[in-house]
């Protein structure tokens, strides 16, 4: 199966959540880290396999998260439930 590029970005859970999101709608990816330079890190490229990219395209434009949202994905934990319990509230 031949894979095509379908968004790259500058952090590694950003990538793990598309691809979380894409898998789960059925679109085969994966993703993986670009080094041009080693130790210099390009970005994180996600990949679709190639036959796919139109389903892939339609769901990134059902799915608008925001970033706390793609956290929630990338790391099960909600948004201030980090361990810091700096927020003032009692």
């Amino acid at each position: 199966m031949r894979h095509q590029l379908f968004q790259t970005f500058d952090d590694p859970l950003s990538a793990e959540s598309l691809v979380e999101l894409l898998v789960q709608e059925g679109v085969p990816a994966f993703y993986q880290e670009k080094l041009e330079i080693p130790g210099l890190s390009e970005g994180h490229c996600v990949y679709v396999a190639e036959n796919m990219v139109h389903r892939a395209r339609w769901v990134v434009s059902q799915s608008q998260f925001e970033d706390s949202e793609l956290n929630y994905l990338a790391t099960g934990r909600l948004p201030g439930t980090d361990g810091d319990s700096s927020d003032g509230d009692a």
